[in-house]
């Protein structure tokens, strides 16, 4: 049969073959692998600081202004466990009245305890067995929680 002008013939696709795209993926490998390092500079490193999530989950914010012995906590500064226990914190008297914990009037929160001499930081440790402010943070909210189970045993 002759084939007519207005017939034309359709062009065959070509496709690749298993052994092309290993080949190719494989030259692509061998490229990636003889870069040089990429040198890190002031510029180009990851900034990384000891309040930087270890799994890489973001950076979590604060809902509102918080504040430690009337200075204002910054949010850099605090790990991501702690963020969760001061959005979770309420006013109120924890510790035996020890900690103070109320809203200032810009809206935040002010956490303050006696800390001047050593009797006073020694007391957290060693009355309520506090080390830190996550642990503090803790008891807190554990006392907003069900304030019946720390009262003192005089006002049993």
């Amino acid at each position: 049969m002759a084939k007519t002008k207005t017939e034309k013939e359709t062009p065959k696709v070509v496709e690749t073959s298993v052994g092309m795209s290993e080949l190719a993926q494989a030259l692509v490998q061998a490229i990636e692998t003889t870069k040089p390092p990429q040198k890190k500079t002031a510029i180009s490193r990851k900034p990384n600081t000891p309040w930087t999530p270890k799994d890489g989950s973001p950076k979590l914010k604060l809902k509102r202004k918080m504040y430690q012995h009337g200075i204002l906590i910054d949010e850099d500064l605090v790990s991501n466990e702690e963020v969760e226990l001061l959005n979770k914190l309420k006013p109120g008297l924890f510790l035996n009245g020890h900690v103070k914990v109320y809203r200032r009037r810009d809206r935040g929160i002010d956490i303050d305890y006696p800390i001047k001499t050593a009797a006073q930081r020694l007391k957290l440790v060693n009355q309520f067995g506090i080390r830190n402010l996550a642990e503090l943070l803790q008891r807190c909210i554990a006392e907003s929680d069900n304030p019946a189970k720390y009262k003192p045993e005089d006002e049993l």
